[in-house]
Parts: structure tokens; sequence; C-alpha cells
């Protein structure tokens, strides 16, 4: 009799085991009543696969014709219009390698349906391939998805997917020679701070009229088990993973994603945003990767944050030593000053006094106050003085107020951040 290739979906256990399994701690499954998720198990990986896998490797064949090149996978669940997404790669040392292609042919039953893949061409002497079933693309005819890790959400990269490794037999029929398999559960790194870049290059000052990237590379093992880094999955790289927000305000900056992956680049493997409109100057701004960021494994840049922010702040000339006339800056708070029954609050710079009031300056006890608002000369500046008083006319002296990040300067530039002091 023959060996074949065979991939069981844990329904039709039982029939294989008695002629092809050495596994005595599997148990049946019954048939799908309740619709559940398509499911897979390595526990039931044949004794044909791999010899990586078990000690007594049956050789796999090279002819399409002859049935040890044959893959067989069975479902649990009634696949007839569902979907499978398989794969059939040539594994090297470097990895996954080019894709092999099979054909396919179904049988559909009560109580599950076996999917046969047959080499459309000669398989190559003392190969070794892989078998890919990607979770996400694969379902029953109910929508339901593999949940390999039985968490009870299907289709999830790489949590659901299914890898399976074998090789083909030498020319002379002998067992061919496995590569080690050391599984990628790596996730990729950030592996520097935010610089600025003109499109070539690379430059620690942030000037304002240029973009900015960050550097960010995939983790895996090479054959010999050491780790070494390579490209991410670029295609998970985009508006959505990549955000650049404004640091005082939270509102994001319009521009676009890209990762180069041009390995005689400066800013090979830099994750590079390009603003639509240049930066303000002098200003402080979030760049923000989420963990949808992933690797071609589908390990994402985080495991246990959706996101993760990196601040930088604008140098306030462009790369050509030029500033900008316009005022980008946002009013800060300078000095405060008791006086009796008033409580002085001297701001960096003339501000809008329409901005100034019970929502953006007020007592932490509840007490009310009152507000004057003036300009002043301050260390050489014109500023603006906020002089605030309690209605009930006590002594200001122990009474902490906090001013909100909402007022502004009369360019508009908001404060952005809450002060609390008490006088």
């Amino acid at each position: 009799m023959r060996k074949k290739l065979v991939f069981l979906l844990p329904v039709l256990l039982l029939l294989v085991l008695s002629v092809s399994c050495a596994r005595k701690d599997l148990s049946p499954y019954e048939a799908d009543t309740s619709h559940e998720a398509a499911d897979m198990s390595t526990a039931v990986l044949n004794l044909d696969v791999s010899g990586r896998l078990i000690d007594n490797n049956l050789a796999v064949g090279t002819d399409p014709e002859d049935q040890t090149s044959w893959i067989t996978i069975m479902f649990s669940n009634n696949m007839e219009g569902g979907n499978v997404d398989v794969h059939v790669y040539e594994y090297t040392t470097s990895g996954i390698d080019d894709e092999v292609e099979f054909t396919k042919e179904w049988d559909h039953g009560t109580f599950g349906s076996v999917l046969l893949l047959k080499p459309a061409d000669d398989l190559d002497y003392n190969t070794n391939y892989v078998l890919k079933i990607n979770a996400s693309g694969t379902s029953d005819r109910y929508g339901k998805k593999l949940d390999k890790d039985g968490d009870e959400v299907g289709g999830e990269t790489p949590d659901d997917d299914y890898l399976f490794y074998f090789v083909t037999r030498k020319s002379d029929g002998s067992n061919g020679d496995a590569i080690p398999w050391i599984e990628d559960t790596l996730t990729p790194v950030v592996t520097s701070g935010v610089s600025a870049t003109d499109g070539s290059s690379l430059y620690g000052t942030h000037y304002f009229d240029f973009s900015i990237c960050i550097k960010v590379e995939d983790r895996t093992y090479n054959s010999g088990g050491t780790i070494v880094y390579d490209d991410i999955d670029d295609n998970t790289v985009n508006e959505n993973t990549v955000k650049v927000l404004d640091y005082y305000t939270g509102q994001e900056v319009k521009g676009s994603v890209s990762y180069n992956k041009d390995n005689v680049s400066p800013l090979y493997r830099y994750v590079i945003f390009e603003p639509d409109d240049q930066f303000q100057p002098n200003h402080m701004y979030i760049l923000r990767l989420y963990a949808g960021i992933t690797d071609e494994e589908g390990n994402k840049l985080y495991e246990t944050a959706p996101y993760v922010d990196y601040i930088f702040t604008t140098y306030y000339q462009d790369h050509n030593g030029d500033t900008l006339e316009i005022d980008f800056r946002a009013p800060s708070i300078d000095h405060y000053e008791t006086d009796g029954v008033y409580g002085r609050i001297y701001f960096s710079e003339p501000i809008d006094h329409n901005t100034v009031g019970p929502a953006t300056i007020y007592a932490t006890s509840g007490k009310q106050l009152t507000y004057q608002v003036g300009e002043v000369m301050y260390n050489g500046k014109l500023v603006s003085v906020v002089v605030v008083s309690r209605v009930d006319g006590n002594n200001i002296a122990g009474t902490t107020v906090r001013i909100t990040g909402a007022i502004k300067d009369l360019a508009g530039n908001i404060k952005g951040y809450l002060s609390t002091h008490t006088f």
C-alpha cells in the first residue's frame, strides 16, 4: 500500500489512524451540527509528512502520478460553498521561496470534506516544501473560519494559520535532507528614533520643511537559529497604522506613508511620513505607530499595546536656515505673583482676551473668580497679564487655580496644556 501526505481535520481522524498514524491520544469529533468553525490540529499530522517532526520518515515522491507526492487535507465541516486559501512553496535556508502549483480535487460528504492536492508538475528531488493554509481566507459553507488556537475567534493571522513542512526523496529513493525549521514568533522592532529626511538622506535636526521617518525592522531566525533582521510587511504600513498628531491639540496631520525596502538607501527599512503641508516650526508632534504593522508572518509590532507614541519637535528654521514670519509659537506662562486679594498670571506674549474666563481659568475649590486682562512690559517684551481675585473678597493666598490649554495668542495658537498654581 502506498503512503500519502495527509493533513487531517479531526472528524475523520479515526478512519486514518488505523492505517497511517502512530498517535494514540487523539479524540474524534462529532459531525458538524452546530456550525462550528472549520478546525485543524497539528496533532493529526500524518507520519508521511516530514522527518523533522517524527523519527520514522517515509520518503515523499516527486512524480505527480505517485501517490506519495499527494497531499490530503480532511476538514471536519462541509466545505462545499466555502473557501480554502492553501498554497505550497519551496522552502530554503532563507525561508519560503517560489510557489509550486498543485491541482485540487474535492470530495464533500455528510461529516466533512476532503481536499486532495496533486503536483501539477514533477517536484524536485531532495527539496523542502511548505504547505501553508491561511486562516483568514479559509471558511466552511457557513462562513466559519479556521480557529487553530481555539480562542473562538477564527481567521486570525498568524494564530490560526497552518504551516506543514515536508521534503522529497533523493534520486536514489532515500529520504531527503530536511532543513531545520524554527517557527518565527518574533515581533518587529523600532530600531531608531525619529529623524528628519529630505527623501534621500537622514538628518538629526527636524527641519520643519522636511519629512520625518523612523526605522522599523523585522526580527527572524536564520537556518542556524540566530536572530537576524529583515524587512517588515510593507503592505501593513499605511495611513491607518502610521499617524502624526499635533502634540497640543491631538489633531491629525495629513500626509502620505511609505516603507523603504531599497537596501542601498540610507533610508533602508525606514517608515517615512511626508506631510501634505510642511510642519510648523518649533512645534511638538507625535508620531504614532500602531500594532497593525506586522512582519510577513503576521507578528505584530506591539503585543500588549494598540500603539506607541514617539514625540519630536521641529526646528525653528528650515534646512536653508530661513525662518517664517508667521507666529507658530504657542503661548505659555512665564510667571505668577500674589498681591493681597489679587493673583497675577504673566503670559509669554499678548493673548486673546476673549479666551480668558471661568472656562479657561478657575479655582479648584469651586470658588468664583473675577478676571482682568491687560498688557505690560515684562523682561523687555510686551506680554499679557491676567489678574484674578475671589468674588467673596477673601485673600487670594492659598487658592489653587487651573489654567487650561484653550487660551490662545493673537495668532490663534493655543496654549495646549493644563497648568496648576497655588497663590
